[in-house]
């Protein structure tokens, strides 16, 4: 329920299809717009104004960085584009310091299904360097 509150409240993390360029397939009906999307903020939270993500992106958007943040996502995952991983984001160096990792194939919470330390071994072609790390 806590990740559900957070998307109306503050990320925004909407996805509809009826944005998406006409000469464009998109993934799901076009009919599927803000105002359905956001049924569930207004039906389950009684939150009925679009999310502050001024309050996320403040941080830095898909500039964010910091000491031993990382962001590890799958290359296939849905929600990529609203992360720093994502085609409009610029590019940056994956370091021990700043962990920035796109698995090649994955797909969103594939982490949930096997432990990183699985993921990264199926993938040793990646360069990622996971000595220094400490996994819990």
């Amino acid at each position: 329920m806590h990740l559900t509150l957070l998307i109306p409240g503050r990320w925004g993390y909407l996805q509809t299809g009826s944005g998406v360029p006409q000469d464009i397939l998109p993934l799901i009906s076009r009919s599927i717009n803000l105002e359905y999307c956001s049924i569930i903020c207004r039906d389950a939270f009684n939150i009925t104004t679009p999310s502050d993500v001024d309050a996320i992106n403040k941080y830095g958007g898909f500039d964010i960085t910091y000491p031993r943040l990382a962001f590890i996502d799958g290359e296939a995952d849905p929600w990529r584009p609203a992360t720093p991983h994502s085609d409009k984001a610029r590019p940056r160096p994956n370091t021990v310091e700043r962990p920035f990792i796109l698995i090649k194939g994955a797909v969103h919470h594939c982490e949930s299904i096997h432990p990183l330390s699985i993921i990264l071994k199926l993938h040793p072609d990646g360069g990622y360097d996971t000595d220094t790390w400490v996994c819990v």
